[in-house]
C-alpha cells in the first residue's frame, strides 16, 4: 500500500528528521497530553521525569538521544521518496525555554505524549480506520498515526481478505496485517515524541519487523523498551512484561502491571494481560482471581476501540458463553464490531 502526493501534504520528512535531540546539560521532561475533555481513565496525569542525581540525568538524556536518533535513521528509510504527514510538534516539541529567570541556562524541554487517538462518538467502530487515517496523514496528530499503525499491524484497516470465520452471525473477515506500512507511521509518532510510538518502536526494531533488516538490533530493541518503560508509559510497560512472560517470569509481569495501574498509566491492553494473568493464576502465589480477572477485561473492554479492548470483548464472550447467553452475546456483538475473530 503506497501513500500518494495527493492524498497527502507537502511538509517532507526532512521537516522531522532535522528536529533537534536532547543535548548534554538538558533535562527532559514529561509533559502528558491528552485531548480528551471526558473524565475517563483514558485521561493520563501529567508528570514531570527528573533524575535524582546529575549522572542519571546525564545518562537519560544520552539515552534518549541515542533512541530518537536510531528512529531518525529508520523513519528516513521507511518514508523514503514519499512525503510525509504534517507534525503538530515541528514547532514545539523542542522549544529552549530559561524555566529560571535568574538562571543565564536554558532548558529544552520535551513534551511527551501518550495512549490512542479519540474516536468522536459520532463515528463507528467499523469506520475507525478511516477516520485515524484522515487525521494521522492531514493533521499529523501522533496519537492517530499511532492507533491507525495499530490497526494495519492488527489487519483491522484493509479490506483484503485472508480468512474467513463462520460465527453464530454469519461470517467475519480478516484482514491482511501490513507490518511496513505500521512500522512508517508509528516511526513519525515516535518522531514527534509519542511514547507509544517509541515503545512500538522498540518492538520493531528488536524483532525486524516491518523495518529493513540491517536495523534489527535486539539490544537496541529492549533498550528502547526499557526505557519507555522505565518513564510509566503503558505501552513500554506491555511490551517489557511480555518479555517476561516469554521467560515465563509472570510474577515480576503482574508486578508491572499492578505498578503501572497504581500510578494511573493504563491502557486497555495492560487491563487485558493483567486480567488473564489473575484468571489463569499466573501471579507470586499461583491464586485464580476470576472475579477481579474478569472485572479488568471489562474495564478494558469499556475503552474500545483501543487495542486490547476487542481481545477483553471475545473473551468475555467465551467467558459467559455457558452460563449466561444474553451476556455473552452483548460481548461478542463488541467483539464483532471491533473486527475480531479468533
Amino acid at each position: 500500500m503506497s501513500i500518494t502526493k495527493t492524498t497527502i501534504c507537502s511538509l517532507v520528512i526532512i521537516t522531522l528528521l532535522l528536529l533537534p535531540t536532547v543535548s548534554s546539560g538538558f533535562t527532559i521532561n514529561l509533559h502528558l497530553s491528552t485531548t480528551t475533555t471526558t473524565t475517563t481513565t483514558r485521561q493520563y496525569s501529567i508528570l514531570s521525569h527528573r533524575c535524582d542525581t546529575q549522572k542519571e540525568e546525564e545518562e537519560k538524556e544520552e539515552l534518549y538521544n541515542e533512541i530518537y536518533k536510531k528512529i531518525q535513521l529508520i523513519a528516513s528509510e521507511l518514508w523514503k521518496g514519499d512525503e510525509i504527514i504534517p507534525s503538530l510538534q515541528v514547532s514545539s516539541s523542542s522549544s529552549p525555554a530559561n524555566n529560571n529567570n535568574n538562571n543565564n541556562n536554558n532548558t529544552t524541554i520535551f513534551s511527551f505524549s501518550e495512549g490512542e487517538a479519540e474516536l468522536e462518538p459520532t463515528i463507528i467502530f467499523s469506520e475507525r480506520c478511516s477516520y485515524f487515517k484522515n487525521k494521522a496523514i492531514h493533521t499529523g496528530c501522533p496519537k492517530s498515526q499511532h492507533s491507525y499503525g495499530l490497526l494495519l499491524w492488527s489487519g483491522f484497516s484493509t479490506t483484503t481478505t485472508t480468512a474467513t470465520a463462520t460465527t453464530a452471525g454469519g461470517s467475519t473477515s480478516s484482514s491482511a496485517s501490513d507490518a511496513v506500512l505500521s512500522a512508517k507511521f508509528h516511526s513519525a509518532a515516535a518522531l514527534q515524541h509519542h511514547l507509544d510510538g517509541i515503545a512500538i518502536m522498540g518492538g520493531i526494531v528488536r524483532t525486524g519487523t516491518g523495518i529493513p533488516k540491517k536495523f534489527k538490533n535486539v539490544e537496541l530493541g529492549i533498550k528502547i523498551i526499557d526505557y519507555c518503560a522505565s518513564v510509566g508509559n503503558p505501552a513500554g510497560i506491555n511490551k517489557k512484561a511480555a518479555l517476561l512472560e516469554k521467560e515465563d517470569n509472570y510474577v515480576d509481569a503482574v508486578q508491572l502491571y499492578e505498578n503501572s495501574i497504581l500510578n494511573g498509566r493504563i491502557n486497555a491492553l495492560l487491563l487485558f494481560n493483567l486480567g488473564w494473568c489473575l484468571i489463569n493464576g499466573r501471579n507470586e502465589n499461583n491464586k485464580k482471581d476470576s472475579i477481579r480477572g474478569i472485572q479488568l477485561w471489562k474495564d478494558a473492554a469499556a475503552l474500545a476501540p483501543d487495542q486490547g479492548s476487542e481481545e477483553a470483548a471475545w473473551f468475555l464472550y467465551k467467558e459467559y458463553v455457558r452460563d449466561d447467553p444474553k451476556e455473552a452475546q452483548y460481548w461478542y456483538d463488541l467483539a464483532m464490531d471491533l473486527g475480531y475473530y479468533e
